[in-house]
């Protein structure tokens, strides 16, 4: 019962309306069901934790404070990452005449659309993707308007932008992986480590830990979703900077009114006429010498 009522005294107002109308019971009854009941402690700290409200948690132990900070600081900087996309591609976007908010097809087709108007001037067109290193090559750059450079340069600099995206994307990746094997060997040491201040703060700073693993494993699948997405999109700049319209759903499509190239194969040589066959000469037997005629006989006169 003291456990029920320390447990009802911890709740903030909100919860203590809600569970009121219940007996001591089926209170109980419903904080054991619900897994909130741990070693005969009554524990909330799915709402209690302050890593998953994003804040900072300070033990006053420096190891795991400089834990704790890190991930803070990945926290912070994850709040961004989503807008880093529209923020890289910004003068793209300008050139395209297309809100801040655009699709990345929307983008990939108008993208299209302009390059193939550009081909008129400068020829076929290609998009040099190595690493960062990115490059829009023309067959006839000398030809282009100001407003085809402008509009080349800004596919450029999208592309380049995107592809430090991948790479800090990935670096991230390693990053968290380093902070979640820290955190797991904090979560070994705790209890010894934070004996001295008393058993609760300890518990305390054990849930954190596990709520901590729980954020960055999150954050690390959104970090490799949003790197495999900026590659997805470079690619698509490409076929549509090369006027490539084989595509698969969710990427780029042919303008409305615009036909797609035929890929007809090409006319063969017209087969040679067939001619009769010639009959087969027939075979010439030799001819079989007359018989030569017997000779005369001479009769001797008598």
């Amino acid at each position: 019962m003291a456990m029920l009522q320390r447990t009802f005294s911890s709740m903030n107002p909100l919860t203590k309306r809600s569970v009121r109308g219940f007996s001591h019971s089926t209170l109980l009854l419903s904080l054991l069901l619900g897994g909130l009941v741990v070693n005969g402690c009554a524990l909330f700290s799915p709402a209690h934790s302050k890593i998953k409200q994003g804040e900072l948690v300070e033990t006053g132990n420096a190891k795991y404070d400089g834990y704790f900070r890190q991930v803070h600081e990945i926290q912070v900087s994850s709040a961004n990452w989503h807008d880093d996309h529209r923020n890289l591609c910004g003068p793209l976007l300008e050139a395209l005449k297309l809100t801040p908010d655009a699709a990345d097809v929307t983008i990939t087709q108008s993208t299209y659309e302009r390059v193939t108007l550009a081909s008129k001037e400068v020829g076929q067109t290609r998009l040099d993707v190595v690493l960062d290193n990115v490059r829009l090559v023309a067959a006839y750059p000398v030809r282009a308007s100001e407003a085809t450079r402008d509009l080349f340069r800004s596919i450029e600099k999208c592309a380049h932008n995107e592809m430090l995206r991948v790479k800090s994307m990935r670096q991230m990746h390693g990053k968290m992986e380093e902070v979640m094997r820290s955190g797991r060997e904090l979560e070994n040491t705790v209890r010894s480590d934070l004996r001295v201040k008393g058993g609760k703060n300890a518990e305390l700073t054990q849930d954190e830990l596990k709520a901590s693993l729980e954020v960055l494993s999150s954050l690390d699948r959104d970090a490799e979703r949003i790197a495999r997405a900026a590659e997805d999109f470079v690619r698509d700049l490409q076929r549509a900077v090369k006027g490539d319209t084989d595509h698969r759903p969710g990427e780029f499509q042919l303008p409305s009114g615009v036909a797609a190239p035929r890929n007809d194969p090409p006319s063969e040589a017209p087969a040679p006429p067939v001619l009769p066959k010639k009959p087969a000469p027939k075979e010439m037997k030799p001819v079989a010498s007359p018989a030569a005629k017997p000779a005369p006989k001479v009769v001797a006169p008598k």
